[in-house]
């Protein structure tokens, strides 16, 4: 499966609580799928949280660093009630 962002499309770095952004400074791909897919694509949030988790594997993001981003986006649509 091939999702194509759009050049221009702005992000805030997967959603997640400020303070844990740091989390993805040297992957920022899968930050900017995970953005695209939470506004643009219609899929649930959960959805996208599950996507983002995947594609942060085959970035080969360390995997302290995918658990902790999962549930930084997880608490961050808890709390939007997203």
């Amino acid at each position: 499966l091939t999702i194509v962002v759009p050049k221009g499309f702005e992000t805030d770095l997967a959603s997640a609580p400020w303070g844990f952004r740091w989390l993805l400074d040297r992957w920022p791909e899968p930050a900017v799928l995970h953005d695209y897919l939470c506004g643009a694509s219609g899929i649930s949030r959960w959805l996208a949280d599950a996507i983002f988790r995947e594609v942060m594997r085959e970035y080969n993001v360390p995997t302290w660093r995918r658990v902790l981003a999962f549930y930084a986006v997880r608490t961050e649509a808890v709390l939007l009630r997203r």
